[in-house]
Formats: structure tokens, C-alpha cells, sequence
């Protein structure tokens, strides 16, 4: 199996996008009116070159249910639905903060530990801290979000 971590906000929308497309009155942030479909595109591009599995570490996961969120990737294009949430972790027994990428990694062992074979993930992820994660990031610039060149650097890094 390959995965694709995604993060939403900065890699499916962006400053540029919300500059191109003002805010409908009334819209919640939490809908599809935040999710740029032309990004929506590319992350299609990627997991139908890849076969890639996509799995929502964004802090989306936190406001809205899995279903939910297939339905406003759907709504925007994506044909694959969202397989799965990481976990949602904030603190070890002695205080310290956890990361965004500590929860990928728990993710990670929790699918091993149901028998899955992950091959190969990458993460797509504009500003969270990631920790010992970083090395399997590709980070997009929130002005422009997703972009066909970090669509290729992810798809060279789940090909291998």
C-alpha cells in the first residue's frame, strides 16, 4: 500500500485561490466552498499515477467526519475516497506536546499492527512541525497551495 498524508489547508486551497474566488457570504470555512478543485485535480493526478491511498492528517479531521470530508472532495473531483484519519494525539504522559507528524507515525503502526503493508507514504503538508516525519514531506507554499511540481516530487517518492 502507499499513502498519501493529506493536510488541506495550504495544499487544497491557498492565498491565491482565495484571492481568485472571494468568500461567499454565509459559507463555512468548513465546506467545499474552501477547497480549491483545480489543487482537488492535481491530488487526482497523483493517486491515479500512484494508486496511492489517501489518508487526512489535516486539523479538518478534528471539525468534520470522515464521510463528510469524502463528500467535499468528491464534490470537488476527487473520484478516490479518503481511506482513513490519523489519530489525534496531543500529549505524552509527561507533558510533552505531540506532533502532527508523531499522529502519522502512530497512524503508520496501527495499520501495520492490522496486517497492512505500507510500501511507501509521503505527506503533503504546508506548516505543520513534523518532526522525525520531515524526510517523507513534500511542502507546499500556502500562497499557491498544490502545485503540478510537488505533485511530481510526491509521485517520485511513492514510486521510489
Amino acid at each position: 500500500m502507499r499513502v498519501v498524508f493529506l493536510d488541506i489547508d495550504g495544499v487544497l486551497n491557498s492565498d491565491r485561490y482565495f484571492t481568485e474566488h472571494p468568500w461567499p457570504a454565509g459559507a463555512s470555512w468548513w465546506s467545499a466552498d474552501a477547497i480549491d478543485p483545480s489543487a482537488v485535480a492535481l491530488l487526482e493526478v497523483l493517486v491515479a499515477r500512484t494508486g496511492a491511498e489517501v489518508v487526512l492528517s489535516s486539523s479538518w479531521r478534528k471539525r468534520t467526519t470522515l464521510d463528510e470530508i469524502n463528500e467535499l472532495l468528491s464534490a470537488r473531483g476527487l473520484s478516490k475516497r479518503v481511506l482513513s484519519v490519523t489519530p489525534s494525539l496531543y500529549r505524552t504522559a509527561d507533558g510533552v506536546r505531540l506532533t502532527r507528524g508523531d499522529e502519522i507515525l502512530a497512524w503508520l503502526e496501527a495499520a501495520r499492527e492490522e496486517g497492512a503493508v505500507i510500501e511507501r507514504w509521503v505527506v503533503l503538508e504546508d506548516e505543520e512541525a513534523l518532526g522525525e516525519v520531515e524526510k517523507w514531506c513534500v511542502r507546499t507554499e500556502p500562497s499557491a497551495g498544490l502545485t503540478a511540481g510537488d505533485v511530481e516530487r510526491a509521485a517520485r517518492m511513492l514510486e521510489g
